[in-house]
C-alpha cells in the first residue's frame, strides 16, 4: 500500500538518492535553460554517462543496501526465504559482482532530466544501447508527470508501451495505457493497441470459519483512437477478458480446500466463457514428519553410510527368503495346447525359464 510505502520505505531510500544525485553529477553538462510549451520555464541537464561506470555504481549501491539492516528488514519481508539467500546474502558479493560485470552494456547511458526554477524534476528521458546480439538498439525511458513511455528500437520493429495509468494496492490495481508497433518495411501492417488491465481482491471470513480469496483480473483491448481510420494500422473489435478465482477453506486444519475458477472472453458479437473447480480430497497443509531422534545423512561418515546400507540390504534379503510359496499372488496359467485340461495353480518352479 502506498501508506506503508511513504512511512516505511521512502526515509530509508533518500540517502540512496542522495548518493545517486552526488554520483549522477560528476557527468552532468552545462545546464541549459528552454521554455516548455506553455511557456514556463525550464532547465536541461544532460548527463553521458560510460557503461563501466554504471556497473561500479550499482556495485556500490547493492554493497550499501546488504549491509543495511533496517532496509533488508523490508526487503525479506518481501520475498522467500530461497530468494534471500539467493540475491541477499552479503557473503555473494563476489557473486553479485560478477554477474554486474557480466551484463551486456556497451557504449554510453545517455540521461536528460527537465528541471523546474524550484529545482523540481519534470520529465526524465533515459536511452540505453543495447547489444547488437539481442536484436535491438536502443531501451528509451521518458517519464513526466501524466505518462511513462517505454520504446525499444530494432532492425525490423519499433515497440512503445506509454503507461498512462499505473496503481496497485493490497486489494487492487489498475494499469492502461496503448501499446504500439511500427514494422520498419513500409508494406507491413502497424499496430496501436489501447488496453486497460484491473484487478480486484477481496478477502472475507464467514461465520463457520470459512475463508474465501477472491481475485478477478479483466482485460480490455481496443483499436487507439489517436490511429482510428488509419490504414496503415490494424484495426479490430474491442476485447474484454475476464479471470476470475476464487479459493475458500475452513480454517480447521484438515478441512479441504475448494478452487473455483470462471473466465470469459467478448468480442463484438461472439463471446464464450468457462467454468470449473477443484476440491482437495485433503488439506494442502501437510504435517511434518517427526524428526526426534534423527540422523542426517548429510552428517553421516561414508563407511557409517555403507555400514547402515549393508544392514539394510541383509534384512532385505532375510525377509525375501522367509517368503513361502502363495504368499506372493500369482496368475493361474492353461496349457497352451490343451485347452480342455484341467486349470492348476502355478507355482514358483513353473515359472522358472
Amino acid at each position: 500500500p502506498e501508506s506503508i510505502w511513504e512511512e516505511e520505505w521512502v526515509p530509508l531510500l533518500e540517502g540512496y538518492y542522495a548518493d545517486l544525485e552526488m554520483w549522477l553529477a560528476e557527468y552532468a553538462a552545462e545546464p541549459q535553460v528552454n521554455q516548455s510549451s506553455d511557456g514556463e520555464t525550464l532547465m536541461t541537464v544532460r548527463y553521458e554517462i560510460p557503461a563501466d561506470a554504471v556497473k561500479a555504481q550499482i556495485k556500490v549501491l547493492l554493497q550499501k543496501a546488504l549491509q543495511d539492516e533496517a532496509l533488508m528488514t523490508l526487503v525479506r519481508g518481501q520475498t522467500t526465504e530461497e530468494q534471500q539467500f539467493t540475491y541477499l546474502t552479503p557473503g555473494l558479493m563476489y557473486y553479485y559482482e560478477a554477474a554486474i560485470d557480466a551484463m551486456q552494456m556497451e557504449g554510453e547511458i545517455t540521461l536528460e532530466r527537465d528541471l523546474s526554477t524550484m529545482g523540481e524534476t519534470l520529465s526524465t528521458l533515459m536511452q540505453l544501447p543495447l547489444p547488437a546480439a539481442t536484436g535491438w538498439n536502443m531501451l528509451t525511458l521518458d517519464q513526466n508527470d501524466k505518462e511513462m513511455i517505454i520504446s525499444l528500437t530494432g532492425e525490423q520493429v519499433n515497440i512503445s508501451v506509454e503507461m498512462e495509468t499505473a496503481k496497485a494496492s493490497a486489494t487492487s490495481a489498475d494499469y492502461s495505457g496503448v501499446v504500439r508497433m511500427i514494422p520498419a518495411a513500409d508494406d507491413a501492417q502497424a499496430a496501436s493497441v489501447a488496453f486497460r488491465l484491473a484487478k480486484v481482491f477481496s478477502h472475507s471470513v464467514d461465520d463457520d470459519t470459512r475463508e474465501h480469496d477472491v481475485t478477478t483480473w479483466t482485460l480490455e483491448l481496443a483499436p487507439d483512437e489517436s490511429a482510428k481510420g488509419d490504414e496503415d494500422y490494424l484495426f479490430f473489435e474491442p476485447v474484454t477478458a475476464s479471470l476470475m478465482t476464487h479459493i475458500h477453506s475452513k480454517s480447521a486444519k484438515r478441512n479441504a480446500t475448494t478452487l473455483e475458477v470462471s473466465a470469459g472472453f467478448t468480442q463484438g458479437s461472439d463471446s464464450f466463457s468457462v467454468a470449473g473447480s477443484i476440491k482437495t480430497a485433503s488439506p494442502w497443509v501437510l504435517d511434518q514428519l517427526p524428526v526426534e531422534g534423527a540422523e542426517s545423512i548429510e552428517n553421516m561418515t561414508d563407511s557409517y553410510l555403507m555400514e547402515i546400507m549393508g544392514t539394510l540390504w541383509e534384512n532385505l534379503q532375510a525377509d525375501l527368503a522367509a517368503m513361502k510359496d502363495g504368499e506372493i499372488p500369482v496368475p493361474e496359467l492353461a496349457s497352451a495346447t490343451d485347452t480342455a485340461a484341467e486349470e492348476t495353480p502355478a507355482t514358483n518352479a513353473d515359472l522358472t525359464p
